[in-house]
């Protein structure tokens, strides 16, 4: 019994997506969020944030990144479809799975959009992800980004924001 609990833990699946609309237009937007040496500025202040190398993201090209809450979380970022479509794959670390950044037009602005679908690779991490409520406190980050990724290019605070669990 005490194996099946352990087994039901770890093959735990966070499926989520965050999105808004932001008065800006998916070029715009695209461009900002493609320049990966200010992702210090994405995240929230705490966290500690490496990317390698620096630039900006263009078609096929890749970055590694790497962000240190309490231990380190590495993915790969990779430019699918210019101004529309951003693939993160998360190797090694916490979890693994994958996430997609969307910015598809919106009337006069963009709904950028990120959906997760991760699992986490330890007791440890699945333990802490339930300690911490991970899909609350992982929309509250990806909302705060957006109002960061609005600011960066001037346009005002994002609307019609959506966040949901999937699955």
């Amino acid at each position: 019994m005490t194996c099946k609990l352990v087994l039901f833990v770890l093959m735990k699946r966070y499926h989520l997506i965050d999105s808004a609309i932001i008065s800006s237009q998916p070029s715009a937007l695209f461009d900002e969020f493609g320049k990966f040496q200010h992702a210090k500025e994405w995240f929230p202040p705490a966290y500690k944030v490496w990317v390698s190398p620096d630039g900006s993201l263009a078609v096929g090209q890749e970055l590694n990144i790497s962000l240190n809450v309490f231990l380190t979380i590495a993915w790969r970022v990779e430019v699918v479809e210019q101004n529309h479509l951003v693939k993160i794959s998360y190797a090694r670390g916490w979890h693994t799975g994958h996430g997609i950044w969307r910015f598809d037009q919106a009337g006069d602005g963009t709904m950028v959009s990120f959906e997760i679908d991760i699992q986490p690779n330890n007791l440890m991490a699945s333990f802490l992800y339930d300690c911490v409520k991970m899909p609350t406190r992982h929309s509250r980050d990806i909302q705060g980004m957006f109002n960061r990724l609005a600011a960066r290019v001037g346009a005002p605070e994002p609307q019609h924001r959506v966040s949901k669990i999937l699955d």
